[in-house]
């Protein structure tokens, strides 16, 4: 869990698909399918990614909660300390609306065509929920 002083639900969800995110939440294994229909396949990069987007977090000033350990913790473990995101001339990525917008999560909320051939469940697709996509896949104002 992600929190930053006066920054809602909402803002939390925003800034992980600014960040890179999949989805805006741990998905548990589907987050794992998400990953491979965006064409992160291989387990490292998942996991190099994940690092990444939690660095852009950091930098955006975020705290992580309720974890069992940290991102240090995590890079300097024997199994990612060579991930290249663990590396001290990492580049971090800072928060964009544009990523979060064309996120694979939102457009699978928002486009009913990319639903279709995207979606972990296309069948659950409706032209319907994708004409009201949730309000973190939605341009601020």
């Amino acid at each position: 869990m992600w929190k930053k002083s006066n920054k809602s639900q909402l803002d939390v969800k925003k800034a992980l698909l600014e960040c890179g995110a999949i989805a805006p939440s741990t998905l548990g294994w589907p987050y794992r399918k998400a990953y491979e229909k965006t064409g992160v396949i291989e387990e490292d990069e998942q996991f190099n990614h994940g690092f990444l987007v939690d660095k852009c977090m950091i930098k955006a000033g975020f705290i992580q909660q309720n974890t069992n350990w940290t991102l240090n913790e995590a890079c300097t473990d024997t199994r990612y300390r060579n991930y290249p995101a663990c590396q001290p001339n990492a580049v971090i990525p800072s928060p964009s609306v544009e990523r979060r917008i064309n996120s694979w999560y939102c457009k699978v909320k928002s486009d009913y065509n990319y639903c279709l051939t995207h979606a972990l469940a296309p069948k659950l697709c409706s032209r319907e929920k994708t004409k009201n996509p949730p309000p973190e896949c939605l341009a601020d104002d």
